[in-house]
């Protein structure tokens, strides 16, 4: 129950990304906890055959967690993006890189803020989780540049039919949609200059 409160709590649309760090430590435990007590992680804490995300093989706790993470963290930054139609207040674009960088940090350490994916320990500097962190990268650029797509579109004073179709034809952007993307313009090469230097470190 624990984790499905924590799974709610991080994808409601006024979270931050400290649900994310909760979800990440209930997962961890759960699966170190209950699922052992099933049957379904053995006692070196490798999940079994069933449950993981490899065919055919046993995964690691942390390899299991870690990949479900990655896609947990990558709903959290487009529900909250520009790139969400249905989203009325998304995050500005300065903010929003701050949050996929954050989500990232290994010098942050603090009971709210913490890494969700990559931790800098060791044990997570081997394969598939450094995969995972390239993956949340190249999401995070893709996302980056759908945004923009957007506020490119919002910006000219495009008709909604010329809106990037991923958008959804004929959606108006709002007003607060329209000032939120006069603004960011400027903003559009820092996400780039972040992800170079998260992948000089992956």
């Amino acid at each position: 129950m624990d984790l499905l409160v924590a799974l709610k709590e991080a994808l409601r649309p006024e979270s931050d990304i400290d649900k994310l760090a909760a979800l990440k430590s209930k997962s961890l435990i759960h699966w170190k906890t209950s699922m052992k007590a099933a049957g379904l992680v053995d006692g070196k804490d490798m999940v079994s055959e069933e449950f993981s995300f490899i065919p055919g093989q046993k995964q690691s706790v942390d390899e299991w967690v870690s990949t479900a993470m990655l896609t947990s963290c990558q709903s959290w930054l487009h529900a909250h993006s520009i790139a969400n139609f249905k989203n009325p207040k998304p995050l500005d674009m300065k903010t929003l890189a701050e949050k996929m960088e954050q989500i990232l940090a290994t010098d942050v350490q603090t009971p709210d803020i913490q890494a969700y994916i990559w931790t800098g320990k060791d044990t997570e500097k081997t394969e598939p989780l450094l995969a995972n962190k390239r993956a949340y990268i190249d999401y995070a650029t893709d996302l980056w540049e759908d945004c923009f797509d957007v506020i490119d579109k919002i910006t000219r004073n495009v008709t909604p039919d010329k809106y990037p179709k991923w958008w959804r034809s004929g959606v108006s952007a709002a007003s607060g949609i329209a000032d939120l993307a006069a603004k960011s313009s400027p903003f559009y090469p820092l996400w780039n200059t972040i992800a170079k230097r998260l992948r000089n470190r992956a």
